[in-house]
């Protein structure tokens, strides 16, 4: 693994990887009706300057891995590339299913069902566990550690969408969070 990320354009980078990505969410967003696009893309209100700007910063470093991925080369035939196309693999399979419940859960409900049992936020974990596969099948720290400050950073938009849901479903969703961890099974 290498601290810093040797960039370069070529075949066999790991733009693979985004363009899967981007091409999962194009098919799934138009699997589903309308609407379905405008509830898993919406942004709740962020109530504090503190919010903006660290959801700001969450946003910019998510395009930011993406970006590098693209001129990052995949480390294929060993190790690190098929760890990571494992870990990539799962994410993907996990962050599939967070959208299918997500999108077949009744308009006025909140999502409790599915991966949203082991997660109340399976969507942005799982997207983390997919670029760190993707770190990971380029040997790149980088972008690890960037995937690592990610979830950090997404902490305050959780806290907002959390509270959306509380003002939006009430004592059900209240319920729901005393069951489900905010993260992943305990954290």
């Amino acid at each position: 693994m290498s601290l810093v990320p040797e960039f370069q354009i070529d075949l066999w980078n790991a733009w693979w990887f985004v363009a899967f990505y981007a091409l999962l969410n194009i098919t799934l967003v138009t699997a589903f009706p309308k609407d379905f696009a405008k509830k898993v893309f919406s942004v709740p209100e962020f109530k504090s300057k503190k919010e903006r700007v660290f959801a700001f910063l969450n946003f910019l470093l998510y395009f930011s891995v993406m970006s590098c991925c693209m001129f990052l080369p995949l480390k294929l035939d060993t190790q690190w590339f098929y760890a990571g196309l494992a870990v990539f693999t799962m994410g993907i399979i996990l962050y599939t299913t967070a959208m299918i419940n997500y999108a077949n859960t009744l308009p006025g409900n909140p999502v409790i069902k599915g991966i949203y049992r082991v997660s109340r936020h399976p969507m942005q974990v799982t997207a983390i566990i997919i670029w760190i596969g993707a770190g990971i099948a380029t040997a790149s720290w980088l972008i690890i550690a960037a995937c690592v400050a990610q979830g950090i950073l997404s902490y305050p938009s959780m806290v907002a969408q959390e509270r959306f849901c509380i003002e939006r479903y009430g004592e059900p969703y209240r319920d729901y969070m005393k069951t489900s961890p905010r993260y992943f099974l305990f954290f």
